[in-house]
């Protein structure tokens, strides 16, 4: 995702180029954004076994819980998202409002 703006004719080079009061030892809100998922991994072993898929339907399950502002509509996920177009599409409309509330050089808030 790349926010583009007159101050910003190119690009912000997925948020690498936002710049942000440091959190958490990240400068940019990319590196925020990273920072925030890697701490929510968790090592899968691969190649997944069908055993694992329920722990995986768990994790994601916690992840949607635990970020419910951050989900439009949680039943597009059960089933139906499968295709890359249904993904794009809420990509796009989950990317309209990612730099909502947010302002340069200062601090993101929780």
């Amino acid at each position: 995702m790349n926010r583009f703006s007159e101050d910003d004719p190119k690009g912000d080079k997925g948020a690498n180029g936002f710049k942000i009061k440091r959190r958490y030892g990240a400068s940019s809100l990319h590196s925020l954004w990273d920072k925030v998922l890697y701490a929510e991994r968790q090592n899968i072993r691969r190649p997944i076994a069908d055993d694992d898929w329920a722990e995986i339907q768990q994790m994601i399950s916690d992840l949607m819980r635990e970020h419910a502002a951050a989900v439009a509509d949680p039943s597009v996920y059960e089933g139906t998202a499968d295709t890359v177009a249904v993904w794009t599409q809420e990509s796009f409309e989950m990317a309209k409002g990612l730099y909502d509330g947010l302002t340069e050089y200062e601090a993101v808030p929780q």
